[in-house]
């Protein structure tokens, strides 16, 4: 892409995703529990996230007892996040770590992995195994490369690079000493709605996603032959394998 087409998109980032506005962590903390939950994180854990936008797991993880650090590009929403008295870091992962190595239980990364070109990923996936202590995991969420009802995510933003999909996320995993241990589709919202006029919003997001389940089932065995996550976004945990079994061959 050029570059000033890119400074131009990272200019007015901020405000085309309206993080300004985007309210508090308390209407996201369902999510995060359940991918947390998922990802099997004690509650004494060392969390990293990478990309947090206007840091609402940041605020959410600190709320709830979490040791958490924050790294993202856009420098206002550093700012911000440093107001609300959070560890967060300006710039590139192997910049602002330098040498150190074994410091964090979790890497957290919700849609960010489909900003970065290919080449990135597996230079990420470096990091990831040099930051993460023994049978340290990964928690990444991004729009589902595997399913068609991935694309509208996929493809509504200019700034997406790669389209990723949980058995390329394993190739790359593979390379660099992580295991992938899940993929699911990612934790749905269920926020109930003020605006539209729709009564019972909860009770109708919940059908819609018992549908999903349904038709999940026998589209994926049709065209797949096993079950596997068709949302517009997905999940997956990955864990950094433990040196010494690595070294003895387990």
């Amino acid at each position: 892409m050029n570059n000033d087409i890119e400074r131009l998109l990272g200019s007015n980032y901020a405000a085309w995703k309206t993080w300004g506005s985007t309210g508090q962590y308390q209407v996201y903390s369902k999510i995060f529990s359940q991918e947390l939950k998922r990802s099997g994180t004690r509650r004494d854990a060392h969390i990293l996230e990478i990309g947090f936008g206007p840091g609402l797991f940041l605020d959410w993880a600190k709320a709830n007892g979490y040791t958490v650090t924050g790294i993202e590009i856009n420098r206002e929403q550093v700012d911000a996040s440093k107001e609300r008295g959070h560890d967060a870091h300006h710039g590139e992962v192997a910049d602002i770590f330098g040498a150190q190595s074994d410091c964090f239980d979790l890497i957290v990364l919700f849609d960010v992995l489909e900003h970065i070109p290919l080449d990135g990923l597996f230079d990420l996936f470096t990091e990831f195994d040099r930051l993460l202590t023994d049978g340290g995991k990964v928690l990444a969420r991004f729009p589902n490369g595997g399913s068609p009802f991935g694309r509208l995510y996929q493809y509504g933003d200019a700034t997406h690079r790669t389209v990723l999909t949980s058995s390329l996320i394993e190739q790359i995993a593979m390379t660099r000493g992580l295991d992938l241990l899940s993929s699911h589709n990612a934790a749905r919202w269920k926020i109930n709605s003020k605006s539209g006029g729709l009564k019972n919003s909860l009770i109708i997001q919940g059908v819609a996603y018992l549908m999903r389940d349904i038709i999940q089932i026998p589209l994926s065995l049709i065209y797949y032959g096993k079950i596997v996550p068709m949302d517009a976004n997905m999940t997956v945990v990955l864990e950094k394998q433990n040196a010494t079994n690595s070294a003895a061959g387990f």
